[in-house]
């Protein structure tokens, strides 16, 4: 494991509880069913039988979309394993 995630693991364990919710935050292209892409890599990446908890706010212009998820975490690492799991989603241009 690289230092940067290891930092990073430690970071989530002083910071946060687990099992617990953990917000994520992800803008995309407004198309081709970037929300719908995305929240199956979540739900997938969790083994979850139901997508979690999310919203959208579009951009003013309509180009791009903000997605803000709340699913349930049970450890750190299942955190990142998330977000490996997303960087792949077409159209994703940030992870927050």
């Amino acid at each position: 494991m690289t230092d940067k995630r290891e930092e990073f693991l430690e970071l989530l364990r002083q910071q946060h509880s687990f099992p617990g919710p953990f917000t994520l935050k992800f803008i995309g292209a407004a198309e081709d069913a970037f929300v719908e892409r995305l929240v199956a890599a979540v739900r997938a990446a969790l083994h979850a039988v139901e997508d979690p908890p999310h919203s959208t706010q579009p951009s003013k212009n309509q180009g791009y979309v903000a997605v803000t998820l709340m699913p349930i975490f049970s450890s750190p690492e299942q955190v990142l394993e998330v977000y490996d799991a997303v960087r792949s989603v077409k159209g994703l241009k940030v992870s927050l």
